[in-house]
């Protein structure tokens, strides 16, 4: 009478083969409840990789993680959509905010790409009345593998304000360290006093402070001499900042409620010129 031991799917190496035809979500929740030989088999180098743990050097052409594609849709978006804060907080997230919250949860370890992406190039526009200034910057090191955690960490504390936008360009081939650029925009018009408009059940609790090598401002724009438009550019010194409060820009607060009313086919026009100038691919 044969036993449980003796089936083949009692093997590790055929279990294994088995497992990997799995879709990537059931092999991450599913199998590992079905018994303690199951679980201990998702732990194993091949289907660790499969769960995109760990790295796989071997995948040509880079795949995105389909897990985190179908969760995570704003950062995966055509580039020529862009998303925002508004984007962000209509993920799947919402329905489970206390599960996706926690510092622990998976998808905070899961890599973004494989194989891993080494370098994050950010590229950060703010717009003004006559001109915009951008700095560009990168998140790299030698032990990088872009994982979630680090990318949404980054894209958070970046769009963390009205109607900026953002879109991800990925670089679908194997040289230049499999970059990935970070595009965010700024709107031309300051957003109101009080905290940021992203909602707190959004704010991962595994949230860490990602440092990002930026090189200095950069404001190009026209001005107008003696009847004559001429455009210019300057570069700003290590200590001076590209007036991160708008300043001399109008501003929407109290005294400002009827210009704003008045105004709002052109905050329209605005937020259409925010997503466009978001997925235009700079810095690559």
């Amino acid at each position: 009478m044969s036993t449980s031991k003796d089936t083949p799917i009692s093997t590790p190496e055929l279990l294994e083969l088995i497992l990997a035809q799995l879709p990537i979500r059931d092999l991450l929740v599913t199998a590992p409840l079905v018994c303690t030989l199951w679980q201990s088999t998702t732990l194993s180098p091949t289907l660790q990789r499969a769960l995109f743990f760990e790295p796989d050097p071997s995948s040509d052409p880079p795949i995105q993680n389909p897990l985190l594609v179908e969760v995570f849709p704003p950062f995966f978006a055509p580039a020529d959509e862009g998303s925002t804060v508004d984007s962000v907080m209509a993920m799947p997230w919402s329905k489970a905010p206390d599960a996706f919250k926690r510092a622990e949860a998976s998808w905070r370890r899961m890599l973004v790409i494989q194989p891993p992406a080494q370098r994050v190039s950010v590229t950060e526009t703010r717009h003004h009345w006559d001109a915009k200034s951008e700095r560009q910057g990168t998140c790299n090191g030698p032990d990088l593998m872009l994982r979630m955690g680090l990318l949404y960490d980054l894209a958070v504390l970046l769009i963390d304000r009205r109607r900026s936008s953002f879109c991800i360009h990925w670089n679908e081939s194997l040289t230049h360290l499999h970059d990935v650029v970070l595009a965010v925009s700024h709107p031309k018009r300051r957003p109101s006093g009080g905290p940021g408009p992203l909602d707190e059940r959004f704010y991962s609790d595994g949230f860490t402070s990602v440092e990002i090598d930026f090189r200095k401002w950069v404001r190009r724009g026209s001005g107008q001499m003696m009847g004559y438009t001429f455009p210019y550019t300057h570069v700003f010194d290590d200590d001076e900042d590209d007036a991160p409060e708008w300043e001399d820009e109008p501003v929407y607060g109290e005294d400002e409620g009827d210009e704003e009313a008045e105004s709002g086919d052109e905050d329209e026009s605005d937020d259409e010129e925010a997503n466009r100038n978001a997925t235009s691919p700079q810095g690559q």
